[in-house]
């Protein structure tokens, strides 16, 4: 897998969704490798908004906080 790196709590509540639904953190990978923009976002179960981005260069993924 790609080195994922950024905002912490984002980073462990995508392992978190990885550990409990693999097929979901496929989806994400698949959106990030496909779209335009090369993002995907994804919500904690709090509701809280994330933003999972592939950098070309590097082939790192960053989560980032997604604006309200």
């Amino acid at each position: 897998m790609e080195k994922v790196g950024g905002d912490a709590q984002g980073v462990e509540i995508l392992k978190g969704l990885a550990t409990a639904n693999p097929e979901y953190m496929r989806f994400l990978l698949t959106e990030v490798r496909t779209n335009t923009d090369h993002a995907a976002t994804f919500k904690s179960k709090d509701g809280d908004g994330y933003r999972l981005t592939l950098e070309l260069a590097t082939g790192h993924l960053v989560v980032t906080k997604a604006a309200p």
